[in-house]
């Protein structure tokens, strides 16, 4: 039997060799534990990355939608466009028997569209001629719905410039085509276009009438098939336009005797071409009435007039002095058009060059001829020189 007092050194010399052992042992467990919680704390932190990082992306891909929204709509600033054109003029005219020299402010326009939407867009063009008769007035005012990538329709409403005629000139002076057919209107307008197809339909307000039938229906329509290459001039433009009545043209509004006591509707037909070969363009156009106006509405050789005006022209682009240029030739001739105060031919020859960008100075030589005494007109001759200095932009 061991006594106590032996037992005591035995139990600390126990103690002290199983101690390392013990410690190691608890050692191994705190390992075990503190890795298990590790472990369990980076399971965590995983978890609680992946919802974060999707939060992350989501707020990157709003981002980049809000700035591709910020770039694809323009601000309303940006739906502007404003534009305008200055025409001054300095003129010599002269006869065999008088002459005068005139200095105006020719033309004032200005022009603001806007951008509605991407369907509809407004368009204001305010005009201004101090030769002219009128004040400075609204020349058009319109709203369009169309988008041409989505539809080739389009639908116009508004006061406007109808789609009868062509007018197409390089000189300064109008067209005797554009003093016959031009006409202004309050009215609808619907258009179709397809590649090198162009074709438009309009519904008019009329100005003339009488009193039995009231006013006369203004409607017509215009087909233009053009070249659509990215040349100075296109390669071919063709087009026909009909009006169901003529004399609602600016110009025959006021020749006519009275506009509301009309005889009847004059229907009208246009015709044009356009040949271009790079710098050099030839320009073909008709433009008449397809009846005879009633002798007390507008009359020629005391019987009802048929009027009509025809333009062709030859236009050429070169450079000179490092500067673009413009010669242009053309030879203009109307009939039965005594009435309206037109000559019976007009000669034309202008030379114009860009002298700064948007800015041109013109010179056209014009020599107009009367129709002839049998015909009721003096066939007195005349020569205007104009010069013309425009700005644009």
């Amino acid at each position: 039997m061991i006594k106590p007092c032996r037992l005591f050194p035995l139990l600390l010399s126990a103690t002290t060799l199983l101690l390392p052992f013990v410690t190691a042992v608890a050692d191994e467990a705190a390992l075990k534990e503190e890795d298990y919680n590790l472990k369990h704390r980076v399971e965590r932190l995983e978890k609680s990355r992946i919802p974060l990082h999707e939060e992350l992306a989501a707020e990157d891909e709003e981002t980049e939608k809000k700035d591709a929204e910020s770039q694809a709509a323009p601000s309303w600033l940006d739906r502007f466009h404003i534009s305008a054109l200055i025409e001054i003029e300095a003129a010599y005219w002269g006869t065999r028997e008088e002459s005068e020299t005139d200095l105006s402010l020719s033309t004032l326009e200005l022009g603001i569209d806007y951008s509605l939407n991407d369907l509809f867009s407004a368009h204001i063009l305010a005009l201004y001629e101090e030769d002219g008769a009128n004040p400075p007035q609204i020349d058009e005012a319109l709203i369009t719905l169309h988008n041409l990538e989505e539809s080739p329709w389009s639908l116009a409403a508004g006061r406007m410039v109808l789609t009868f005629g062509n007018y197409e000139s390089g000189m300064i002076t109008d067209p005797l085509t554009l003093y016959l057919g031009e006409t202004h209107a309050t009215a609808m307008q619907a258009g179709y276009l397809s590649g090198t197809f162009q074709a438009t339909v309009f519904l008019g307000q009329p100005r003339t009438g009488n009193a039995r039938d009231g006013r006369h229906p203004l409607y017509g329509f215009n087909l233009n098939l053009a070249d659509d290459t990215h040349q100075e001039y296109p390669a071919h433009n063709i087009g026909l336009s009909w009006t169901s009545n003529l004399t609602d043209s600016d110009g025959l509004v006021d020749a006519i005797r009275e506009a509301s006591g009309l005889h009847g509707a004059v229907p009208g037909l246009g015709m044009n071409i356009s040949i271009g070969s790079g710098d050099l363009l030839l320009v073909a156009e008709y433009m008449g009435a397809t009846k005879r106006f009633h002798p007390k509405d507008l009359a020629f050789r005391e019987k009802g007039a048929l009027p009509g005006a025809s333009n062709l022209e030859v236009d050429c682009l070169f450079h000179l002095a490092g500067k673009k240029a413009h010669l242009a030739m053309a030879w203009q001739y109307t009939r039965e058009a005594l009435a309206m105060v037109l000559p019976e031919n007009r000669y034309l020859a202008m030379l114009a060059m860009d002298i700064h960008e948007h800015t041109t100075l013109s010179l056209e030589y014009a020599h107009d001829r009367d129709y002839p005494e049998k015909d009721g007109g003096t066939g007195d001759a005349s020569n205007v020189l104009t010069l013309q200095l425009a700005a644009s932009f």
